[in-house]
Formats: structure tokens, C-alpha cells, sequence
């Protein structure tokens, strides 16, 4: 079976139908949601995104996604973006991976007949990984883009972090380094003015947060069952490559794939064009080949 066009040769399609909506997240506060959905659909993909941002930064990935004939969806997680809460303040794990479970069976249920596939990315990428090891979801795939099972912080910092994020939970630390996400300069320009992106201090708790679903996920690597596509840039300085390493060494799944983005940064999908072209060649191998036959062979569904 020959594959579909390189993401980039598609530009002449018609244009995906993109709206947004609100759902009712596991605190009981809404999140927000937004879809892209190409005019014929052969499988879905809900998008899970990282620290300190929104699913609106996703919009590029989405239209190529869209291209492959794939529906999109994606939500702003607890305090990021447009979604309520307190900013960038993650006070415990389970409201998020129970989020992601909600937003899944939704998505499911409104493309009953469609494979789907979870994407996540960095922190978001931790949040796939512990919601595929809590429910064993019935899903075609999981991709984990440079999950921050290992973040590149200092180790006496790691060592206190929880106990202080429990005596001073809103305690500042240093900001994430945009600097670090992309080689594209506009990439990090839009980054840096992005209203909606979080620009503050992490706070201790969310830190600690972050580190508590790192070492979460990594105790339960042997329980991850799905199809594994993990993916990371060896020049990633917030989330280290080691991270994908471990997990498809540990991982249970028996079909798993690692590749490696010589020289990448940590959002290997918005390097500069020539480069993330790599990565939606990646995604689209992988995806295609993973399709059932009918959904392959379909240009609909």
C-alpha cells in the first residue's frame, strides 16, 4: 500500500472546519475545548498539551493532521489558557488524568465508528501516559512528543521539592525558558507574546505536581500496553531525552516505536520548516500504518 503525500503537498485542500466549545472538567470548572475537523474523516486525534500553554498552539499541527483526513480535537487543561482555575497552579495529580479521561470518552462518543489516537506533549505527554496505565483505553495508538519523564532541573531542588511545595505551595520558582522550545525564532517570538501562554513563575506545588506524575509514570511503565509512538529531540533542554529512552525500553507494549530528532529542540513540531517536516512524516507514516484496513483504504468515514 503506497502512503499519502508528504503533509506539505496537501496545501490545496479545503480548509478544516475548526470551532470551539466548553466541557465540565472532574473539579466540576469548565475547560475549554477546540476542534478541527477536515472534510472527510478516516480517525481522530486528541491533542494533550504541555506546561505553561494552551491547545491554540496546536493549530498548525492540527491542519496537518487534518490533511491525513484526521478530526483533531483538543482541550486547555486545569488554569491554562482558557480553561478555569487558578493559573499554572496544579494542586494534585488525578483531577488532570481524570480530565483526560472525560474529554477521551467524549471524543469517542462523538466519532463512534473512527480509531483515535492520543498525542501528548511534555507534561501533557505524562498526562497520556498515566491515563493509558489507569484505564487501559481501547485506542489505536499513543504518541508521546518529548515527555517530561525526566526535567532537566537541579537536583537539590528535586530533592525538597515536595515538602516545601506543602509548607509554601505558591512559593515562585524559576519561569519556564522559552528559549529552550524551538530553533524557529518566530516560534519563540509568538511564544513570548502569547496572551494565553502562562509567563509566570512556576509555582512549587505545580512543580512538585510535575515530578510526582513523572515518578508516577515511570513505577508504572510496565502496565503501558498501547501501541507507542515516543519521539524526542537529543538537543531538548527542558525535558530529557533520556525520558524517551526509558519509556519504550519499560514500556509492555509489543509494538513500540522510539525515534530521535538529531539536534532538535523540545517541540520538535515547531522547528524550522525543513526540520518539522521530519517529524509530520513520522506522524504520518506511523498513524497510516496503524489505521484499521477499512479506515486506510476509505477516503471517509
Amino acid at each position: 500500500m503506497s502512503l499519502p503525500p508528504p503533509l506539505s503537498a496537501s496545501a490545496s485542500l479545503p480548509p478544516p472546519s475548526h470551532y470551539g466549545g466548553t466541557f465540565q472538567g472532574a473539579s466540576g470548572t469548565s475547560r475549554f475545548e477546540q476542534v478541527w475537523l477536515p472534510p472527510c474523516c478516516r480517525g481522530v486525534v486528541v491533542l494533550v498539551h504541555g506546561y505553561a500553554e494552551h491547545i491554540g498552539r496546536y493549530q498548525r499541527l492540527a491542519h496537518d493532521l487534518n490533511r491525513l483526513d484526521l478530526a483533531v480535537h483538543g482541550y486547555d487543561q486545569e488554569g491554562y489558557g482558557r480553561s478555569e482555575g487558578e493559573r499554572a497552579y496544579m494542586d494534585e495529580l488525578d483531577p488532570y488524568v481524570v480530565d483526560l479521561e472525560l474529554f477521551v470518552r467524549r471524543v469517542q462518543q462523538q466519532h463512534p465508528h473512527l480509531p483515535c489516537f492520543v498525542l501528548g506533549h511534555s507534561m501533557g505527554g505524562l498526562m497520556a501516559g498515566l491515563w493509558a496505565t489507569s484505564y487501559q483505553p481501547a485506542v489505536q495508538g499513543l504518541i508521546l512528543s518529548s515527555p517530561a519523564l525526566i526535567v532537566k532541573a537541579p537536583a537539590a531542588l528535586k530533592s525538597v521539592a515536595n515538602v516545601v511545595s506543602l509548607l509554601m505551595p505558591r512559593l515562585p520558582t524559576p519561569p519556564l525558558t522559552r528559549d529552550l522550545i524551538s530553533r524557529d525564532p518566530q516560534v519563540l517570538l509568538d511564544a513570548q507574546r502569547d496572551p494565553l501562554n502562562y509567563h509566570g513563575a512556576t509555582l512549587a506545588r505545580t512543580g512538585a505536581v510535575i515530578l510526582e506524575a513523572a515518578r508516577t509514570l515511570r513505577d508504572r511503565l510496565g502496565q503501558l500496553n498501547a501501541p507507542l509512538l515516543v519521539f524526542h529531540g537529543t538537543a531538548d533542554g527542558i525535558a530529557d531525552p533520556q525520558s524517551s529512552h526509558l519509556i519504550y525500553d519499560q514500556a509492555a507494549s509489543a509494538d513500540k516505536t522510539l525515534h530521535l530528532f538529531e539536534g532538535f529542540y523540545h517541540e520538535t513540531f515547531n522547528e524550522p520548516a525543513a526540520d518539522r517536516q521530519q517529524v509530520l512524516d513520522l506522524l504520518s507514516t506511523w498513524i497510516e500504518a496503524r489505521l484499521p484496513s477499512e479506515a486506510r483504504a476509505a477516503t471517509g468515514a
